[in-house]
């Protein structure tokens, strides 16, 4: 066998000090099994094994084209307890770690991904650990996700999740669960809390709450919304089933006669009503300590919600008590007309139901009475 040089300066395996030294102007290349290179160390300094002549890294290992181990750190258990293999399949490069295990580098992405169809992956935080998930710019990087070691979910700076009963996931302020498609951007239902309220947003691309649920536990509808009673049976004349307000409070019945405006004084004039739907039922209870000197039909202003414009809101009652009232044929006739938030008192004694005037009533005229319309 004729012996090569292969460009060597110097091989000195027994140096003066000791340390065996292999020096070259150029490449170190190893072969072995006839011609078959395996390592070869370049004049740079970089390190290629399995037949790169360019290794472009300190140590580079080709991609192989199954998922052949590249690189393992075996034991006595098992062959396989660590490998890192890089391959190409035909739909990217990935590199596995271990058996069940891989990363798969698309683009600036990193994938981690199961090797195995049938396969696991696994995230492995024993004796009380935490497993945490940092996203961000390379000088911004924070906490986006932690699932804690019993269990809990905690997002948007919530590290410590924790509830009264079981496990859950639980989010920081302004953080959102999406439901639905919703395109690209939004998805068409989120629920979203500030910490004072959940909000319900309904709609691709919803930025308002459609309906909000408080800390004290109220539903709050956006307006124009409500319950709706379409799954139960309707009658023949049915034209809404949305259930869209629900409201309490109070009003402030005033008296005119005639066109002019008051000049006498109350002793009370206060009201009350509760309005569900479009339906308002309000009472009233009315005194004077001075009628003043105005003359005419005794009106009655204020009324809480101005009635529909259809005639179904027309309603009608009677005063259910009164005071320092002469020369009228009882009950007096109380008409709420579409439009109107006023109404006359009525003498119902007289044929076209005539309005009762200021010499029908004393200075300590006083009425009580119920009624209820539809806005």
């Amino acid at each position: 066998m004729s012996e090569k040089s292969f460009g060597i300066k110097e091989l000195n395996l027994m140096s003066a000090s000791g340390t065996p030294t292999i020096e070259s102007p150029n490449d170190i290349v190893f072969k072995s099994g006839g011609s078959n290179e395996r390592v070869r160390i370049t004049s740079g300094g970089n390190m290629g094994v399995g037949g790169l002549a360019s290794p472009g890294a300190l140590l580079s290992i080709p991609a192989g084209e199954s998922n052949t181990p590249r690189f393992a750190i075996e034991s006595a258990v098992d062959a396989n307890d660590f490998t890192i293999t890089q391959y190409e399949d035909g739909n990217g490069t990935y590199t596995m770690l271990g058996q069940n295990v891989k990363l798969n580098s698309s683009g600036n992405n990193t994938i981690l991904d199961s090797a195995h169809r049938t396969a696991a992956i696994q995230l492995d935080a024993r004796n009380n650990g935490n497993v945490t998930f940092y996203t961000g710019a390379a000088n911004a990087v924070g906490e986006r996700l932690r699932i804690t070691s019993d269990g809990n979910i905690g997002m948007g700076g919530i590290t410590s999740p924790s509830f009264t009963t079981g496990n859950g996931l639980h989010l920081g302020d302004n953080y959102a669960i999406g439901f639905g498609a919703g395109g690209n951007s939004r998805p068409d239902f989120q629920i979203v809390t500030d910490g004072s309220s959940l909000d319900f947003r309904c709609g691709f691309g919803a930025d308002t709450a459609d309906i909000s649920m408080t800390t004290g536990g109220n539903l709050v509808f956006a307006s124009g919304g409500g319950i709706d009673f379409s799954a139960t049976g309707d009658a023949s004349g049915m034209s809404s089933e949305l259930l869209d307000d629900y409201e309490e409070g109070t009003w402030t019945p005033t008296v005119r006669f005639g066109s002019g405006t008051f000049n006498g004084s109350y002793d009370t004039n206060e009201g009350f009503y509760t309005k569900i739907g479009r339906l308002v039922n309000v009472s009233c209870e009315l005194k004077l300590s001075s009628k003043g000197s105005t003359t005419g039909t005794v009106t009655i202003e204020g009324l809480p919600f101005t009635p529909n414009s259809d005639d179904e809101s027309r309603a009608s009652g009677v005063v259910g008590y009164y005071q320092d009232v002469s020369s009228v044929d009882f009950p007096i006739v109380i008409l709420v007309e579409p439009n109107q938030t006023e109404f006359p008192l009525r003498d119902s004694g007289s044929a076209s139901a005539t309005g009762i005037s200021n010499g029908n009533v004393g200075n300590t005229f006083r009425i009580y009475f119920t009624i209820t319309y539809m806005t």
